[in-house]
């Protein structure tokens, strides 16, 4: 039996009173522990229950909840109870709608909680969609990364005037909370050497770059790399799944607005540097917003990046996902390379 699609522009009707309560138990049964964190009894009892409760106060949370256990329930149907697609589409735009218009006006602590956890969802919405199965050229997945830098900037800001503070959800989620790993640490330079991706920020002339780096383009790329790097060390050492994705996330609280700006632009290293990323999720399959991300990012910039070169620099990201008919072409037209002139 297919459940009547909910009339969100009234007040209540029978019909979406039990569709809100079949996606907020799937929620609490099902989708909570799927969330990134939850090996963590703090992070699990926030995503099982407290947010739940936070929700009741702010509808945009609350709609955030039901929009990513729609999406669960259409990636796992039952076939004795479908879900219609528009009822999770109602709830994710409510709740984006709601979400925007909050995150320009933070100032108490729960709004911090509500909005915070509120982009984490939508985040983890936006991921899941980028392996939908769409036709068409690929595109990079602007819209998350700007959506993911500017709710992290709104975070940071407010976060930073609430540091005394350490009993938030906000804090709890945050991967890692500011109490525990500095801000320094994730950024450190000496990360991208030691995963070896220093090789991307080689410069040769007609590499799509001002020629020298104005400081601020050389940043973006650095702190996204050092990023990439500080969690790439931590998988090394055997980071567990949920916590690998629980960083992933984190990504918009860590890079510059900018680096999202040359990612849209379409220069090639901003490119190469997003595929090093998202070859970070090749280990998260088996959770199911992560399914298919890996590959399909990676292989999506492979084939729109402009020349021999730049696919040379891909080889960190190809190797991850051990792709080897890529790693072949790689090694091929190596010695192609332009000579690297050092950093400018």
């Amino acid at each position: 039996m297919t459940i009547p699609e909910p009339d969100l522009t009234v007040t209540e009707t029978y019909n979406r009173r039990i569709i809100e309560l079949r996606l907020l138990h799937h929620w609490t049964m099902n989708t909570s522990f799927t969330m990134p964190g939850v090996q963590i009894p703090e992070v699990q009892r926030i995503w099982h229950t407290g947010m739940v409760s936070l929700a009741l106060s702010y509808p945009f949370l609350l709609h955030a909840i039901f929009s990513l256990a729609a999406l669960h329930i259409i990636r796992y149907p039952d076939p004795e109870s479908p879900l219609s697609i528009d009822i999770y589409r109602h709830y994710l735009i409510a709740a984006v709608n709601g979400h925007r218009f909050t995150l320009g006006s933070l100032e108490a602590l729960s709004q911090v909680d509500a909005v915070h956890l509120t982009s984490l969802i939508i985040s983890i919405h936006l991921i899941a969609e980028l392996n939908s199965g769409s036709s068409g050229p690929y595109k990079p997945p602007t819209q998350w990364l700007n959506m993911a830098t500017r709710a992290g900037a709104a975070t940071n800001m407010v976060c930073i005037r609430k540091a005394n503070i350490q009993s938030t959800f906000t804090w709890a989620t945050f991967p890692p909370s500011p109490h525990s790993i500095s801000r320094a640490e994730v950024l450190n330079r000496d990360n991208i050497s030691n995963v070896g991706l220093y090789n991307v920020m080689e410069r040769w002339q007609g590499d799509g770059d001002e020629f020298p780096f104005q400081e601020t383009t050389k940043a973006a790329y650095e702190d996204a790399l050092a990023f990439i790097g500080w969690i790439e060390l931590d998988i090394r050492r055997g980071l567990s799944i949920h916590e690998t994705a629980r960083r992933l996330l984190a990504f918009g609280h860590y890079i510059i607005p900018l680096f999202a700006e040359l990612v849209e632009k379409g220069r090639p290293r901003a490119l190469v540097i997003l595929a090093s990323f998202f070859s970070c999720f090749a280990t998260l399959g088996s959770i199911w917003w992560c399914e298919g991300v890996a590959n399909q990012e990676v292989m999506g910039i492979w084939n729109i990046l402009p020349d021999n070169c730049w696919k040379t620099k891909m080889a960190w990201a190809i190797e991850k996902l051990n792709l080897e008919k890529e790693q072949n072409y790689i090694f091929e037209n190596l010695v192609s390379r332009p000579s690297a002139q050092g950093l400018a």
